[in-house]
């Protein structure tokens, strides 16, 4: 759960940026300020006219400067988010199966690496090299 945690936590940044880069021109904070007609030029002439200040200085000088990240960075902080994603969610599956069941999925018993085995007659714990009918599917 933990890499799963800090895949996310280091592709987070990259895709910030890449959705700002891509979210800011798109509302009207162009490279050379304002864009005409834009829904930021319609919020700055009915709240700020021609002096502006506070969030919407900081979005203009944002759209102003930003430099998207490449594709291939893109891809890969997609690709690490997907792959934290599934790590979360796969510890949060044998987690809950473990709290359903009572007993975690594996075990050790006198030193032996044990899983537990579901038979269709029994339930039994078996090592991992164990040779019962259960793990060799004739139950």
């Amino acid at each position: 759960m933990v890499a799963g945690a800090a895949l996310i936590a280091v592709a987070a940044p990259v895709l910030a940026v890449a959705g700002a880069a891509v979210a800011l021109p798109a509302i009207g904070f162009g490279t050379g300020g304002v864009i005409g007609g834009s829904l930021a030029a319609a919020i700055q002439s009915a709240v700020y006219g021609g002096s502006t200040c506070g969030l919407f200085s900081v979005f203009q000088a944002a759209g102003a400067t930003i430099v998207a990240p490449s594709v291939s960075s893109v891809l890969g902080a997609t690709t690490a988010t997907v792959v934290g994603g599934k790590l979360i969610a796969g510890a949060s599956a044998e987690y809950e199966a473990e709290e359903q069941d009572g007993s975690p999925a594996s075990n050790a018993v006198d030193g032996r690496t044990t899983d537990a085995a579901r038979c269709p007659c029994v339930e039994c714990v078996c090592t991992v090299d164990c040779e019962c009918d259960c793990r060799r599917g004739r139950a």
